[in-house]
């Protein structure tokens, strides 16, 4: 994640003083994929990927994970339902489950969950942990 940035940073600083033919033969890329990086959803004007940050119980007031790392303007809410049968603490519960574009420094898991409404995103790591540990 962090390469793209720095990536599309120095792409974007190249074009202030070349044309993106010339930045594309710098990178060793065609000329659609530096019009990709420069302005399309890879560039840097993209939205950041939607992590999901913090989770509950639905009809409870114990929020679990990073539940402060975006402010309330910037965060969504869904439910999830954990598979059953997969060890997790949650097993047949509702969550409902706090995302949005988390700082960089909040890192995500690997594994990728699918809301309620069918939204496939990643947990934050705390958030995995969370879900998967055997603490009450």
């Amino acid at each position: 994640m962090q390469v793209r940035r720095i990536t599309d940073a120095a792409v974007a600083k190249l074009r202030e003083t070349k044309p993106l033919a010339e930045v594309a033969d710098l990178l060793g890329v065609s000329n659609k994929r530096i019009s990709q990086m420069a302005t399309g959803r890879h560039g840097v004007n993209r939205r950041p990927p939607s992590t999901i940050f913090a989770v509950q119980i639905v009809g409870e007031d114990t929020w679990h994970g990073e539940p402060d790392a975006l402010p309330p303007t910037e965060y969504q809410t869904t439910t999830w339902q954990p598979k059953t049968g997969t060890g997790n603490r949650f097993d047949g519960k509702l969550l409902e489950v706090r995302y949005g574009p988390v700082p960089d420094n909040i890192p995500p898991s690997y594994y990728t969950y699918t809301t309620v409404d069918g939204k496939r995103m990643r947990p934050t790591a705390a958030v995995h942990d969370v879900i998967f540990s055997s603490d009450e």
